[in-house]
């Protein structure tokens, strides 16, 4: 995936960085993690991988709700992305096992005079598998660019709940959509039919994202895939909608996907905290339907 540059950051990918050049060592993080079920049932991390910055903490079973589950941390030391800096993250679940994959802090991409950031990801989750891939948010800082591309690919009955949560800025400072260029690319395949496809390039200098039809007043976008074939997909947008939208501090849209294969929720919000919010209420309304459980509680240990 590396080669593919999109053509949207073809300039910046010649340019040369000053400090350390892209490939030095730190700058190339990689993660790969295979989850396997066991005869019992528990799910255990059969092969893990890391590469500087990243470093791996699992495999916990913690989740008091789904005990066969094993939960992996993605820790980044660093603190965040710079400039010339490739991150590739490669997650395996192999059948009937279950897992729930999060970072353990926020992923902040600081500003850059050259060059530019990416973050590219590849899911599998074969037949029966189930994987709560749910990263905390992506902070875009003044001056910063990143590629973002993740590659998808689900066999028949497997189950995917993904989030995303987009943050333009130190908001604290009131620091809003003040960066270069984001550039983010889904692609998700289930049982070998494309279901989803979702490319958009963010310019702030181009385009007034704060318009009417863009986030007019708004600054933090987040969204949740829930891919699954296990379930009525109407019915549950319906659940699930209308459970996000008690809020009532966020503005929420809702669709269904293709095949009766799941749901994808988009919220609007003013914090990350109250977007973050809202996924975790459609995931725990989630978890209800599946399992009859609720979501585990927040923690990163």
């Amino acid at each position: 995936m590396r080669n593919n540059v999109p053509q949207s950051f073809q300039e910046y990918n010649q340019q040369e960085v000053d400090q350390l050049p892209s490939g030095s060592p730190g700058k190339d993080g990689t993660v790969e993690a295979v989850f396997t079920a066991r005869d019992d049932g528990m799910t255990n991390v059969s092969y893990q991988y890391a590469r500087p910055p990243f470093h791996l903490m699992g495999d916990l079973h913690h989740d008091e709700q789904l005990q066969h589950l094993s939960t992996l941390y993605i820790q980044n030391p660093s603190g965040g992305m710079t400039q010339g800096d490739h991150h590739e993250v490669d997650i395996k679940v192999q059948p009937e096992a279950q897992a729930n994959v999060a970072t353990q802090s926020s992923t902040k991409v600081y500003g850059m005079e050259a060059n530019y950031a990416s973050s590219l990801t590849e899911i599998s989750v074969d037949n029966n598998g189930y994987l709560e891939y749910m990263p905390d948010p992506l902070i875009l800082y003044e001056n910063s660019r990143l590629h973002k591309h993740t590659d998808i690919e689900l066999e028949q009955g497997s189950t995917l709940l993904l989030s995303d949560i987009l943050v333009p800025g130190r908001l604290a400072r009131n620091e809003f959509f003040e960066f270069d260029k984001y550039h983010s690319q889904l692609n998700v395949t289930y049982d070998d039919n494309e279901i989803l496809t979702d490319n958009y390039v963010l310019t702030p200098e181009n385009t007034d994202l704060q318009r009417d039809g863009l986030m007019k007043d708004f600054h933090v976008f987040g969204t949740i895939f829930i891919i699954s074939d296990d379930f009525n997909s109407h019915e549950v947008n319906d659940r699930i909608y209308d459970h996000v939208n008690e809020m009532g501090e966020i503005t929420a849209a809702s669709s269904v996907l293709p095949y009766n294969t799941g749901v994808v929720l988009q919220i609007l919000g003013h914090t990350a905290q109250s977007v973050q919010q809202g996924i975790d209420r459609a995931w725990d309304k989630t978890r209800n339907i599946l399992f009859n459980v609720d979501r585990r509680k927040k923690r990163t240990y």
